[in-house]
């Protein structure tokens, strides 16, 4: 094959690839539309409408507490961003937010000052080896009132005692990784997660979770029932999965 039917043969395929929205690959080579997910954690809240400008996101759903929409495609552009009550049309939260190819962006309703709401934006640039089937996920601390955490992501009954967190210091309504870098990447298994208070062993969170191949999970800390708890909701990425919760073993 000669250079130019090389070029003509990558140029079709990226274009296939924007056309459909192009999955792990067209995010992987920075191609293809941003994409937006929405998720409601805040307790009590009433169910949620997200929007861009002044119209309703129709592919983010309604979403009551605990839900989250799936990744859908939008445009690339600066625009201020609203969670909305679904019924009333009433603004609660809202943020400026611009959109480049090929990157994730997942807006999470968090509570906020009063009766408004906090609309947390965390940007993934997806760069993910085209060749790794590696899983990727990222934790946003949804209970600021335990304060900074470490998480544990390791075998069943690994000891943590001389263990390096895979994140570190997770900020009250903040997401580790940060927003703007990568997911923490890791092999498929069964895997147990424990939180600590930021730098302390002292566990106050311990479940177990699975990954697959290529799983990209969204982690949320979440009040428990009963005052001062924890529980941690699982949002995956993939088209078919459901949200769950982990429970707290400790």
């Amino acid at each position: 094959m000669n250079f130019l039917s090389k070029v003509a043969l990558f140029g079709g395929t990226v274009l296939a690839l924007a056309a459909c929205g192009g999955g792990d690959t067209a995010e992987s080579l920075n191609i293809g539309p941003g994409q937006v997910r929405f998720v409601n954690a805040v307790p009590g809240s009433p169910s949620l409408a997200l929007y861009r400008k002044d119209d309703m996101e129709n592919e983010a759903g309604v979403q009551a507490y605990e839900g989250a929409s799936k990744y859908y495609d939008t445009v690339n552009v600066t625009s201020d961003w609203s969670a909305r009550d679904a019924i009333t049309g009433t603004q609660l939260g809202v943020t400026s937010m611009r959109v480049e190819n090929g990157t994730l962006y997942t807006l999470v309703a968090l509570p906020g000052s009063g009766s408004a709401y906090k609309l947390l934006q965390i940007s993934d640039p997806y760069n993910k080896p085209l060749d790794s089937d590696r899983a990727r996920v990222r934790i946003v601390n949804g209970t600021p009132e335990v304060g900074s955490f470490d998480v544990y992501i390791t075998a069943a009954g690994a000891d943590i005692g001389s263990a390096t967190p895979a994140m570190a210091g997770v900020a009250g309504q903040m997401p580790s990784p940060a927003s703007g870098s990568d997911s923490f990447m890791i092999g498929d298994g069964t895997y147990q997660i424990r939180l600590t208070g930021a730098g302390s062993k002292s566990v106050f969170f311990s479940g177990t979770f699975k990954l697959g191949n290529d799983d990209d999970v969204l982690l949320i800390t979440l009040p428990g029932a009963a005052s001062g708890e924890v529980k941690i909701l699982d949002i995956p990425a993939g088209k078919t999965q459901s949200n769950t919760e982990i429970p707290n073993e400790a």
